[in-house]
Formats: C-alpha cells, sequence, structure tokens
C-alpha cells in the first residue's frame, strides 16, 4: 500500500511538472532568435554562409539640407525627377544676405581707396596748399612778433568812434528829420494802401487798353512782312522773323498788365501793402518811443569790446598769442614734411590690413549667400520633398532626399557579432527579396562597418554589398531582403 501511494505521488509530481513546463513555454518563453549562420555552425562545423536580413539602398543618397536657417522661397523639384550634379533644388529668401553682400563690397572699395590714397604720393596741388599754409602760419607769426600795425590800430579807433556815435545817438533820441522820414514813409504806406484797394482808375484802364490796340496793330503788321518772306528756306534767320516774335511777346505782355488791371488788386498784393504800413508805423512809434533799455546797454558792450579790443593792439602781442602763432607753425612744417615722405610703413601696414579684413567679410558675406541655394551633389533622383515652399526652416532640416539609383545596393541590419568575424570584403553573396519570389540577385561584399550597432539589445555590424552591374531589374529602394555571405 505504501508503494502505491508512493508511487500516485510521483505521478501526480510528473503530471504537475510537465504541466508547468508547458505553460512556460506556452505563454511565458521568449520567441526563439532568427539563426545568424548556417546551420553547420550548430553542429560545430565550420560554416560555410552566413545569412542576414537586410535593406535595399541606393548606392549613394543623402538627405540635402540648408547651413542656414530660414524661409524656404522655392522648391525647385519635385518627386521622381532627375536631378544632374550642382543643379539647384532650393533655395532660401535672400535678401538681407544680398544686402549683406552689397555693404561689404562697399567696405572693400573704401578700404582699397584708401589704401589707394596712402600708396599715392602727395599731389602737386596738395604739396602747394601745404607750402602756402606754412608761408600763411610764418606770416602771422613774423606779424604777431612785430606788434599790430598802424592800419589795424586806425581800423580800431574808426570802430571806438563808431561805438561812441552809436550810444550818443540812442542817449540823445531821434532827431526830428528821423521823425519827419518816418512819418512821410507812413503817409506814403498808408496811401498806396488806399490805391491798392480802390483798384485801378478809368484813366489806367483806358491807357492799358490802348496800350493793347498798339501791341495787336504791331503783331498784324511784323505778320504780313512775315507772310511776304515766308516761303524763304532762311525766313528763321531774317529781321521779319525777329520782329513778328518780338511784337507777339509785347502783346502778351500788354494783354496781361489790361487784365490784371480789370481784375484789380490780389489778396496778396493787398496783404503785402498792409505788411508795409504796420512796418512803417512800427518805426515811428520806435523813434518816438526813444531807445529802450537793452539798445543802450547792448551799444556800451559794443563800445567796451572796441576800447579793449584797440588796447591790446597798442599793448602788442601777449606770450599765449606767440606760442599759438609759433605752435601754427610747427604744425604746417610737420604737414609738409609728412605729405614729401609718403606714408610710413606702419601706415601702409594699418590699411593693407583694413582692405584684408574687408575682402575676408566680403568673402564671408558670398559664402553665406551661396549658402541660400541648396545643390545637389550628385545626379539622382529625387525620392521626397518633405517641406513645403513658404515654410520655415532650421539649419540642419531635411528639405529634399535624394538618391543614385543608377545602381543599388544592400545594407545587413541584423548581422551579429558571433557572425561577422568570418566575413570580409570581396566575398560573394546570394541575394532573395519577399517581393520577388523565386529570384536571386548576386553581388559581393564592398565594405564593413568599423564600428558596431546596438539593434534591439544585440551587438551588429552593417555590411555593405554592391550588386553586380545589371542584376538590379525589379529592385526598389526600400525592398527588405535576404542576404547568404559566402565564407570560408
Amino acid at each position: 500500500m505504501r508503494t502505491l501511494r508512493l508511487l500516485g505521488i510521483a505521478m501526480a509530481l510528473a503530471l504537475l511538472l510537465g504541466g508547468s513546463y508547458y505553460a512556460y513555454q506556452r505563454y511565458l518563453a521568449p520567441l526563439p532568435k532568427e539563426p545568424r549562420s548556417s546551420p553547420a555552425s550548430e553542429v560545430g562545423l565550420s560554416p560555410t554562409s552566413v545569412s542576414a536580413k537586410g535593406v535595399v539602398l541606393p548606392i549613394r543618397k543623402a538627405q540635402l539640407a540648408f547651413k542656414l536657417g530660414g524661409r524656404v522661397e522655392k522648391i525647385a523639384v519635385k518627386e521622381g525627377e532627375q536631378v544632374t550634379i550642382g543643379q539647384v533644388v532650393a533655395t532660401l529668401e535672400a535678401r538681407e544676405l544680398q544686402h549683406q553682400v552689397e555693404r561689404a563690397r562697399a567696405a572693400l572699395g573704401t578700404a582699397q581707396a584708401s589704401l589707394g590714397r596712402v600708396l599715392a604720393p602727395a599731389r602737386e596741388e596738395e604739396l602747394a596748399m601745404a607750402e602756402a599754409e606754412l608761408a600763411a602760419a610764418r606770416g602771422h607769426l613774423a606779424q604777431v612778433k612785430a606788434g599790430a600795425r598802424e592800419k589795424e590800430i586806425a581800423i580800431a579807433q574808426a570802430k571806438v568812434q563808431e561805438a561812441q556815435a552809436n550810444l550818443a545817438r540812442l542817449k540823445r533820441g531821434p532827431r526830428e528829420g528821423e521823425v519827419m522820414a518816418a512819418q512821410a514813409a507812413l503817409s506814403t504806406a498808408e496811401a498806396n494802401l488806399a490805391r491798392v484797394v480802390a483798384g485801378p482808375k478809368g484813366s489806367e484802364i483806358r491807357a492799358a487798353k490802348a496800350r493793347v490796340e498798339k501791341a495787336e496793330a504791331a503783331v498784324r503788321q511784323a505778320q504780313a512782312a512775315y507772310d511776304r518772306l515766308s516761303w524763304r528756306a532762311d525766313i528763321g534767320l531774317l529781321p521779319e522773323s525777329l520782329r513778328l516774335e518780338a511784337a507777339t511777346q509785347d502783346l502778351a505782355f500788354t494783354r496781361a498788365e489790361y487784365e490784371g488791371l480789370l481784375a484789380g488788386a490780389t489778396d496778396e498784393e493787398v496783404s503785402i501793402a498792409q505788411a508795409q504800413v504796420r512796418e512803417a508805423r512800427a518805426r515811428l512809434e520806435d523813434l518816438l518811443a526813444g531807445p529802450t533799455q537793452e539798445e543802450v546797454e547792448r551799444a556800451q558792450a559794443q563800445l567796451a569790446q572796441a576800447q579793449a579790443n584797440l588796447e591790446n593792439l597798442l599793448a602788442g602781442p601777449t606770450a599765449e598769442e606767440v606760442a599759438i602763432a609759433q605752435a601754427q607753425v610747427w604744425q604746417a612744417e610737420a604737414r609738409l614734411t609728412l605729405l614729401k615722405a609718403g606714408a610710413s610703413q606702419e601706415e601702409i601696414g594699418i590699411y593693407r590690413a583694413q582692405v584684408q579684413e574687408a575682402r575676408q567679410a566680403l568673402a564671408l558675406a558670398e559664402a553665406q549667400l551661396a549658402e541660400a541655394k541648396l545643390l545637389a551633389p550628385f545626379a539622382g533622383v529625387v525620392s521626397a520633398v518633405p517641406v513645403d515652399e513658404g515654410a520655415v526652416v532650421a539649419a540642419g532640416t531635411a528639405v529634399v532626399i535624394l538618391g543614385d539609383l543608377s545602381r543599388l545596393k544592400v545594407e545587413t541590419e541584423d548581422l551579429s557579432e558571433m557572425s561577422i568575424a568570418p566575413v570580409k570584403v570581396g566575398q560573394e553573396v546570394r541575394i532573395t527579396v519577399d517581393a520577388l519570389p523565386g529570384r536571386e540577385f548576386h553581388g559581393r561584399v564592398s565594405s564593413i562597418a568599423p564600428l558596431y550597432t546596438i539593434r534591439h539589445g544585440d551587438t551588429t555590424y552593417t555590411v555593405t554589398i554592391d550588386l553586380e552591374a545589371g542584376t538590379e531589374s525589379g529592385l526598389r529602394w526600400g525592398m527588405t531582403a535576404y542576404v547568404d555571405i559566402k565564407v570560408e
């Protein structure tokens, strides 16, 4: 009985363990990984091929992006279009960049002109001007040292007398003749205003009309004389032509004068006459009121200034005046010496450095302007245009995706570190794709990535396979491929 009980317990445990293992394998155990190498490696034999999964790619591909950020002005290509190397595929708005180039070019021109002036010898005009300045400075120094001349003293004395007479006149007040003249000027202005407002007299209008009729008769006579000779080719050079022109102009003038009299005075003429009356009245009132305190003080200040200037001339030059005149002579001599000697090497070096700096600034501005155009680095087909015209893009944003489909290649995606060791450049490769069942493609390993890549937790290496020329028919960019690399 005991043996049967133990046997039952053992069977129950066996059933329990079996069920647990089945549940683990069914629901909990991780899925087995795809084999990375040939079956021969599983039994300890040297593999004859290494298998991996890959993707079909163009021989060259590029995501074209601007080095500058900005607004996309134009997309010059579309998807599926064939482009040539150097073709413009997109442009940025570049008005400000163009302005920077123009400013840099102008700055370079200015710097070059300055350098040219420094390198060029002094012109005869500049030397003559510098010599004249030196002569004038020396003459002034000699004059300062010699003191004031009689003519200058006489002029200063005359100014003192003039200032004294002006101050005396202000203190004395206006003379009777000045008042009478101001009153007469006011009466004349008022009479002129009354005449302007009243308008022309009948006799003036009749006289003006008579002048018009006389001018019309003169025009008729000149026209008749001109008509008699108008057949001549040189009529424009004959006196009859000149007399007709003069008579026509005189008629236009007299008509304008006559029409002006008929129209009467304009508002502007009335305003001018009124302003003349106000001015004359103000002048008379100023004379009758006498000088103001401000006018007297101004006249006293002018007299004091004139007397001080005369005293300075009589006393002779001060040491400060002589020193200033001497400094002006030295300055003129230094300028003439510099002009004759030309610029120093240090000055020339500074101007040359400015020219070089301006050239570099222009080159930088032109390079930035060129970067507003996106060029195709190789001939190929546009596979995608992920950006629209008018969009604002940052530097490095893909604007056009380009691929060279003249040749295709395959790049592996899951070739692990356990399988990469026997793979070498030049080995033959057999390729199949799910999209083209029953077909095989062939190529050779062209490169092996020196740096690993972590994919889904595995260490992998990318192997590039160049397809044999003429065997890519039917393959397309992005197809999944399975490769078998023949290894030794």
